[in-house]
């Protein structure tokens, strides 16, 4: 291996095992049908799923998840048929881009 190589391996490294990031949050605002505790219960179902852990209603509440030695971790509010969802956690190499079309998949 080259030596760019062997710094890159060793700054993903120090990054993994810092267990944090430096990214900024993902905020994802997605419209669902069915009611608000439908909704809820099965976010609930998926995160316990998952080996995470999840408190809240129909009217707010927070999750974290366990994601490549990580977690995905954040807060939802609901208002109407509308799911505001702001992830303050993920992993460095976990992108808002790929966290909103799993959660938009689970969503309907």
């Amino acid at each position: 291996m080259g030596v760019f190589t062997v710094f890159v391996h060793a700054i993903v490294h120090y990054l993994q095992g810092l267990n944090t990031t430096i990214m900024s949050d993902c905020t994802f605002n997605m419209p669902f049908t069915g009611s608000a505790d439908a909704l809820v219960a099965t976010l609930k179902t998926q995160v316990q799923n998952n080996s995470g852990t999840f408190t809240g209603d129909i009217n707010s509440g927070s999750f974290s998840v366990p994601v490549l030695g990580s977690n995905v971790a954040g807060t939802y509010t609901i208002t109407g048929q509308q799911i505001a969802i702001d992830i303050n956690k993920r992993p460095f190499f976990t992108s808002c881009d790929a966290i909103d079309k799993f959660i938009s998949s689970h969503i309907s």
